[in-house]
């Protein structure tokens, strides 16, 4: 019983600095009713979004790199990295 009083206070004071937050959060409007939106995000650039693609195709050529140095087995066990305990 202890433990689910302390979860719940936990997610209560997290809810409550989430609040206080976003009160302050010019994206989100939290009286907003009906069908006038919450949260606005805001208007991405062009430029933002070409970073953005230019950041994710070097991200899956390091993935790529990282597969191809498994052992033939193609576990990371095989290779070391977990040592024996």
């Amino acid at each position: 019983m202890r433990g689910i009083k302390h979860v719940l206070t936990e997610r209560w004071y997290t809810w409550e600095d989430a609040r206080k937050a976003a009160e302050t959060d010019q994206e989100i409007d939290l009286h907003a009713e009906g069908e006038k939106r919450a949260y606005t995000p805001p208007r991405v650039s062009d430029s933002i979004m070409d970073e953005a693609d230019t950041q994710g195709e070097s991200m899956s050529q390091g993935a790529n790199i990282a597969v191809a140095q498994l052992p033939p087995g193609g576990s990371a066990d095989a290779a070391g990295a977990r040592p024996n305990v």
